[in-house]
């Protein structure tokens, strides 16, 4: 394959896995706020079903180093150089 096709494939599927952890995280609390359980209890459930956010925070921030996969001559160098660029 093409390293442009697996870069767009990637994108994409980022994208996508991006938007399904909101829909599967913010659907359910939404179910959850109009149950007819106590307040505290509401809050301890939303908190538990908002924990798919961090599933898409992990997906958004490797979406900037996918750039790197077209790179296949010296993959590990440029992905650790990138990323200490990234957070230094």
């Amino acid at each position: 394959m093409s390293p442009r096709v697996i870069l767009d494939m990637t994108y994409a599927a980022s994208a996508l896995n991006s938007l399904d952890d909101w829909i599967f995280g913010t659907l359910p609390i939404l179910m959850v706020w109009n149950l007819s359980i106590a307040r505290r209890q509401k809050i301890l459930v939303v908190c538990i079903l908002a924990f798919a956010a961090i599933g898409s925070i992990a997906t958004i921030v490797r979406i900037p180093l996918v750039s790197t996969l077209g790179d296949m001559h010296d993959f590990l160098c440029k992905i650790s150089g990138t990323l200490y660029a990234a957070y230094h």
